[in-house]
């Protein structure tokens, strides 16, 4: 199955990554929600944000 045969993409930054989060809203990603406690970074337990753009959305 190729990616352009998803109905969307999905990113997750590091919930404190605000410039990344940025990027991606610039981008047209729609903000989700928040992933609590899914990530292990250095020994801590961190959360992730998660990012949508709807294939309809894409520009190709």
């Amino acid at each position: 199955m190729s990616a352009k045969s998803y109905k969307n993409k999905v990113a997750e930054p590091f919930a404190y990554n605000i410039a990344s989060c940025r990027v991606l809203e610039k981008a047209g990603f729609q903000y989700e929600g928040t992933l609590r406690s899914n990530a292990v970074k250095n020994s801590k337990v961190i959360d992730m944000k998660m990012y949508s753009l709807l294939k309809e959305v894409i520009k190709e």
